[in-house]
């Protein structure tokens, strides 16, 4: 699971991100020293009129790897959509590479 949050360990901002299941699901396993990786979606609020008037500045996401009951957190800068009812953004399955 992914999700928008106000810093590390915080409240969570908007919806969480839905997932895109258009792949067949299948086990990724790792060499050590190798990377897998899934993609993140984020739609730009500021282009649609969805969440005019609930956008905010979002520094953080919260990141759940395969397995893990143990967010990870990286910093990042957008105006992000605070409605709690839509979802503006997806995330893939882990792949390898």
């Amino acid at each position: 699971m992914s999700a928008f949050v106000s810093s590390p360990h915080g409240s969570q901002i908007g919806a969480p991100a839905g997932r895109r299941h258009d792949a067949a699901r299948t086990l990724v396993t790792l060499a050590p020293g190798a990377t897998a990786h899934a993609t993140l979606a984020v739609s730009d609020v500021l282009i649609g009129d969805n969440c005019r008037h609930r956008r905010v500045p979002v520094n953080w996401i919260q990141v759940y790897p395969p397995g893990r009951f143990s967010a990870l957190y990286a910093p990042l800068n957008l105006l992000a959509c605070a409605d709690p009812g839509l979802v503006t953004m997806t995330v893939t399955l882990v792949s390898g590479g």
